[in-house]
């Protein structure tokens, strides 16, 4: 995924940052859509600065679509195991989707990127590697 992974608060959020960044620009144009170029300049980065934290364009794309994933997940797991009975929690999770799409717009990437990366040979797979997490809190409320 990351070229080298930060080893201080500082670059944790370095690394935190690149992914909003990247997140909202996919969600806005799209992966084909958004050069290397762009995410670097958006991210105010140097360029060699960007590559300690992704070597290429695809490595971000697939750490944006992991980081949006455990986001997704862990806030619809939360809001909808509030609810007393698996029938509630079910009949919430995609209330609970639509509201976390309608409040984070970024959100819209991991969709934009699944739907564009999910049929390349060399990405594919780790594109929807992610929906095992779903299947998980599904079958966990049934």
């Amino acid at each position: 995924m990351s070229a080298a992974e930060p080893l201080t608060a500082k670059g944790a959020a370095t690394r935190a940052r690149l992914l909003e960044v990247a997140a909202a620009l996919f969600a806005e144009k799209g992966y084909s859509a958004t050069s290397f170029a762009e995410l670097i300049n958006a991210s105010g980065l140097t360029k060699g600065a960007f590559y300690f934290y992704f070597k290429s364009k695809a490595d971000l794309a697939l750490a944006v679509i992991d980081d949006q994933q455990e986001r997704w997940v862990s806030y619809v797991q939360d809001r909808v195991t509030a609810h007393p009975t698996p029938a509630t929690q079910l009949a919430d999770v995609l209330p609970a989707v639509l509201d976390l799409l309608a409040r984070e717009p970024a959100a819209w990437s991991m969709i934009r990127l699944a739907r564009e990366l999910g049929g390349d040979p060399t990405l594919g797979r780790d594109v929807v590697k992610p929906v095992a997490s779903w299947i998980e809190l599904l079958a966990g409320i049934i």
